[in-house]
């Protein structure tokens, strides 16, 4: 499998973004057989990585779990999610992370998701890409100030 890797850096703080768990997740996804044909197993699949590599999971976004609200998981303080839902949950995503660095329980992000053109060989519509995520961390770059690890998944 095919992975493209996107940094966004803020601050221009060089050590972000590199944790050795990136590598490590990074490595792992290469060597899997992704499962194109059926999208959630294809996400599950991802997710047992995390958990492998001790990612913890259905981190909630408020001390008190009042609003049920929940971030996919953690490692130390890296909050992760893996989108291969509709592009309207990206948004979202962003704001539940941006809570969460506001509130410094997490330092960065790893988002991982499909390529446009992984995308459009799936015969999916509406899905979140990894180009349309950069295009809209850009545009709110004032509004989603913590740094953020991409990783696309492409099929070539």
């Amino acid at each position: 499998m095919h992975i493209v890797i996107e940094k966004i850096i803020t601050d221009n703080k060089e050590q972000q973004l590199s944790h050795e768990i990136y590598s490590k997740f990074q490595k792992r996804l290469e060597n899997m057989e992704p499962t194109w044909h059926n999208i959630p197993r294809f996400r599950e699949d991802i997710e047992t990585i995390a958990s492998s590599l001790g990612f913890l999971s259905k981190i909630p976004i408020d001390a008190d779990r009042r609003t049920g609200k929940t971030i996919k998981g953690q490692y130390q303080g890296i909050g992760y999610n893996v989108q291969f839902g509709n592009k309207e949950f990206f948004l979202g995503d962003m704001i539940k992370f941006q809570h969460l660095y506001n509130q410094e329980r997490i330092n960065e992000v790893l988002y991982v998701c499909m390529t446009k053109e992984a995308v459009r060989q799936s015969y999916a519509v509406s899905l979140v890409t990894l180009e349309e995520s950069m295009q809209l961390i850009e545009v709110f770059s004032k509004i989603f100030t913590f740094p953020v690890y991409f990783i696309g998944i492409d099929r070539i």
